[in-house]
Order: C-alpha cells, then sequence, then structure tokens
C-alpha cells in the first residue's frame, strides 16, 4: 500500500504541474450566471485507475480523477468531474515484468529515484442543474436533480476537444457525429443527443450527496460520487 501511495503521489506531482494552469482556467467558467456562490465542496479522496500496457509498450498508465460541486443562491449547481492521464510510469529497465500494484515488486522497483511520469492530458466534465439543500442533525445532504446541460473537455496530444450542450456550434456536432458503415459522410451529433448520453445513468429522482462541512465556512467534502 505505502508503494501504491508513493507512485500515486508522484504522478500527482508530475500531472499537476504540467496541467494545473489549464485546469484552473477551465474550472473559473463554472458558474451560476450572475447568481452568489453559497458553497465549495470537493471530493474527500481522488479516484485512481490503472492500466498495464505491456507487453506490447513498455508503459502503464494512472488515470486520477477528482470532484468539485458549486453551488449557488439561485438554487443552481456545477457539478466538475475531472480526470488526468499520465503514462511512462516507469522505474528503470527492469520494469518490464513488474506492475506497480503488486505486493512482490522487483529490487530494481523499491528505488524510485528513476521514476518518471508523463502528462497524456484530461477530460473534465461539468454537470449543470438545480439542486435543494436539506441540513438536519446528521449534517447537510445536497439533493441534485437531473443535469440540464453538459459542458466537456478533453485536450491530448492530438488538440482539444470542446462541447457545450447550451452553446452548440455547428462544429460540436461534427466531433460528435457519426458515420454510416460504408460511408465517409458524417450525420452531425446534436445539444440533446450528447446531453442524453452524457446523463443517461443518472437513474430516477435526484442524486444525494451528504456533505461534511469545515466547521464556520461554506466549504464541504463529501465521499467521491458518480452517475455515469
Amino acid at each position: 500500500m505505502k508503494t501504491i501511495k508513493r507512485l500515486a503521489k508522484m504522478a500527482t506531482a508530475a500531472v499537476c504541474a504540467v496541467l494545473a494552469t489549464v485546469m484552473l482556467a477551465s474550472l473559473v467558467g463554472c458558474g451560476g450566471g450572475s447568481a452568489a456562490l453559497t458553497g465549495t465542496y470537493a471530493s474527500s479522496a481522488n479516484q485512481y485507475n490503472w492500466s498495464n500496457m505491456q507487453p506490447m509498450y513498455n508503459f502503464y498508465t494512472l488515470q486520477i480523477s477528482t470532484e468539485k460541486i458549486e453551488t449557488f443562491e439561485d438554487g443552481t449547481y456545477c457539478f466538475t468531474l475531472y480526470t488526468s492521464t499520465t503514462s511512462n510510469l516507469t522505474a528503470g529497465a527492469d520494469v518490464k515484468a513488474q506492475n506497480p500494484m503488486s505486493p512482490a515488486l522487483g529490487e530494481a522497483q523499491k528505488d524510485f529515484k528513476d521514476f518518471t511520469a508523463n502528462p497524456r492530458g484530461y477530460i473534465q466534465y461539468e454537470y449543470y442543474g438545480t439542486f435543494e439543500e436539506v441540513t438536519d442533525s446528521f449534517g447537510k445532504t445536497l439533493k441534485l436533480a437531473k443535469p440540464t446541460r453538459v459542458v466537456y473537455t478533453m485536450i491530448d496530444a492530438d488538440g482539444e476537444y470542446f462541447v457545450d450542450t447550451a452553446n452548440w456550434t455547428d462544429v460540436m456536432g461534427t466531433k460528435t457525429g457519426t458515420k454510416a458503415e460504408g460511408s465517409e459522410e458524417v450525420t452531425p451529433g446534436t445539444a440533446d443527443d450528447f446531453l442524453t448520453a452524457a446523463t443517461a445513468n443518472y437513474g430516477a429522482g435526484t442524486s444525494d450527496i451528504i456533505i461534511t462541512m469545515k466547521d464556520g465556512t461554506n466549504m464541504g467534502t463529501f465521499e467521491f460520487f458518480k452517475w455515469n
């Protein structure tokens, strides 16, 4: 477990150094229009996903996901899911037969001075909708209604991919379009199509998220949550 945590910390540091500016710029756009911010809540723990690309490639990939909820005085929320990806998680020439998730690490991997982690990009979803807030003796619960707008951003080596269901353009339609089998002609996608797909697993009713508040502030934490 200590090894996993150390790898995660090192990969996190590598990707954060490169993507922090981009992430900050995109998160600034998350808002309730002219409505004042009433609360900011963050997931209490990140989610980590490892992928072993061997034997075809001599590297691993690591995805780190974190979440944030912002609430506004007009009864709206913005739920942000941010996932960064790093690769080339290697620790030297002898890494080929070893998996960093395995407790039986080879001697060559116990020295992490040669550890490398290369940022490969990020994906960010911003879900917008309305909410209700319930406060009782157990704490605060946010009841999030099904999102009515989704903003999707992806940046990788091939460039930037951006979709906003509330501000749809022909370019977005082309990017999300489909091709019939045997045809090169693209049938443009629509904002409704993208919104439906992005919220398909939302479920009925509201999504109830329990908040652990930080005393004396409008900030708090919640357990990592995923509805899609």
